[in-house]
């Protein structure tokens, strides 16, 4: 589960939690014009990977980010049972504006 808050200036408050009961990963990628989340999913390569970190069952983050105005993916990239946790839905745009 997760959760995204505004704030000011472009700086958004991520809080993470894996109440799942295997490892994720957290990977925001900034999206090009031309470039969205299948895009992503398909080839994590064809964004700007921005950084990320990895959450075993249980465990929590909270981070601070500054972010320019543009479109970013989230998604966890980690093998699944039908290719990647990102390609089995584990992936979401969104829009900062």
């Amino acid at each position: 589960m997760g959760r995204c808050d505004r704030g000011g200036s472009g700086i958004r408050a991520f809080e993470l939690t894996n109440d799942d009961t295997e490892p994720h990963e957290f990977a925001a990628i900034g999206l090009a014009d031309g470039v969205d989340a299948d895009t992503v999913i398909k080839d994590p390569n064809s964004g700007d990977r921005m950084g990320g970190t990895f959450l075993d069952p249980g465990d929590s983050f909270a981070t601070f980010v500054d972010l320019e105005p543009g479109r970013y993916g989230l998604a966890c990239f980690l093998p699944g049972t039908a290719g990647t946790h990102a390609s089995e839905g584990m992936a979401v745009e969104m829009e900062v504006g």
